[in-house]
């Protein structure tokens, strides 16, 4: 394992979402249609940010081993000729 982030996906990143603030309890649901990862062990950290502070965190929430890799057509990983 190298450490390196190779995906993220933030709340910031759904433009049609409300930003201001929450009150009791949240459901977030993060939808990943496609993701193309290279052959490799991977592990999946979670957190929380409130207020731009972390408030919660998930070192090793999961991890996952990618066995093969289909790599053709246009979502080919660069690297992988």
């Amino acid at each position: 394992m190298y450490g390196f982030r190779v995906f993220a996906a933030h709340t910031f990143f759904e433009p049609n979402r409300s930003h201001g603030p929450r009150v009791g309890y949240q459901v977030f649901v993060c939808d990943i249609p496609s993701l193309t990862l290279i052959p490799g062990d991977y592990a999946l950290r979670i957190w929380l940010d409130v207020n731009s502070f972390e408030a919660d965190l998930i070192e090793d929430a999961a991890r996952i081993t990618i066995v093969s890799a289909i790599t053709t057509g246009p979502e080919r990983c660069r690297g992988m000729d």
